[in-house]
């Protein structure tokens, strides 16, 4: 079984979608909406908060989680 497969990288983002409401149900709000290199947002649901934060790119690339986000 290959665990760096696209399947088992889609069956475990399903998994996180259906053991995490916060996925599914929390409102969205777009982060570094500019970046043509960068996809990042947070769903908030309640008192939980998910960042996500994507490269679009094949190289690193530079990131800093705004200080406006506020996590505890």
């Amino acid at each position: 079984k290959d665990h760096d497969s696209i399947l088992n990288f889609y069956k475990s983002l399903i998994h996180l979608r259906k053991t995490n409401p916060v996925v599914v149900y929390g409102v969205f709000e777009e982060i570094y909406e500019k970046s043509e290199e960068i996809f990042c947002f947070t769903r908030t649901l309640e008192d939980i908060k998910l960042l996500v934060i994507a490269n679009m790119t094949e190289k690193n690339v530079d990131f800093e989680i705004p200080g406006e986000l506020n996590f505890k």
